[in-house]
């Protein structure tokens, strides 16, 4: 709503859509307050896709197993996938 009108048109609509009475002054105070918040927010999503971006060191193996498998579930219509990987297989002792 608020890129749409100005704070003082927008106080007014507040106040009558719900049970606060809310001035101009506070609309735009609480419009920078969210700006801030979803700027930092922003910021450190942005760091966190710099880091997933590189790839961490891995060890040479001499073989790597990979599964995989699905299955359609009706009642939500969607396909569920999953992967599993690993670098070997260990013998346990039963």
């Amino acid at each position: 709503m608020e890129s749409e009108t100005d704070y003082r048109e927008t106080a007014p609509v507040i106040s009558e859509w719900t049970t606060v009475d809310i001035s101009h002054t506070s609309v735009a105070n609480i419009v920078k307050r969210v700006g801030k918040a979803q700027a930092i927010a922003d910021a450190q999503m942005l760091e966190e896709l710099e880091i997933a971006d590189q790839l961490p060191e891995g060890k040479p193996v001499d073989f790597l197993f990979a599964e995989a498998d699905g299955v359609y579930v009706k009642r939500k219509s969607k396909f569920l996938k999953r992967l599993f990987m690993r670098d070997g297989i260990r013998a346990v002792n039963v």
